[in-house]
């Protein structure tokens, strides 16, 4: 196998959240991380919408980590969609691009 691969995560020790599921940086101008523990298999998908609805991007996931690339992205408010293929977890999270 080729490539680069992340053996353990561990959030930066400045990221506040009230849930177990993280987004940040929050503000970003290029990247973010989305983080969210499973307890067993990870097995989801991750949906990022516009402020107008429209689907911008989809992730299936197998991990409890996700690097996204946003770069690409017009500065504006942003909605992360979760859900979770072995249970009927779903979660909604805002963030900015600048």
């Amino acid at each position: 196998l080729n490539g680069l691969f992340l053996l353990g995560f561990t959030p930066p020790p400045d990221v506040n959240s009230d849930t177990d599921f993280l987004v940040f940086p929050n503000p970003s101008s290029q990247y973010i991380y989305f983080v969210h523990d499973h307890f067993g298999a990870a097995d989801y998908t991750i949906e990022i919408f516009n402020l107008l609805g429209q689907n911008i991007e989809n992730f299936k996931v197998e991990r409890d980590f996700l690097y996204i690339d946003i770069s690409n992205y017009k500065a504006g408010l942003y909605l992360l969609k979760y859900s979770s293929l072995l249970s009927q977890n779903e979660k909604i999270i805002k963030f900015v691009k600048r």
